[in-house]
């Protein structure tokens, strides 16, 4: 990005239509759908993210001293 825009002969309103017209699903199980899909993706991404601040602490903690890592290779 540059520091600074030149917009001397910018143009207010040169994108805006008054008439644009936003197109939504007409069926309303399609509009449920995609909330439960959105709201369950945002879901992941919490849960994703908790996971790796969890991840992180027990790495801090390990390199700290503070525990021991887990021994996983007798699962």
């Amino acid at each position: 990005m540059k520091d600074e825009y030149d917009f001397s002969n910018a143009e207010r309103g040169k994108f805006f239509h008054s008439e644009a017209i936003l197109r939504f699903p007409a069926n309303p199980e399609q509009i449920e759908e995609i909330l439960d899909e959105l709201y369950w993706d945002a879901q992941f991404a919490a849960s994703q993210d908790k996971l790796a601040k969890a991840t992180q602490r027990a790495e801090e903690e390990i390199a700290a001293g503070k525990s021991e890592p887990m021994d996983f290779s007798r699962l």
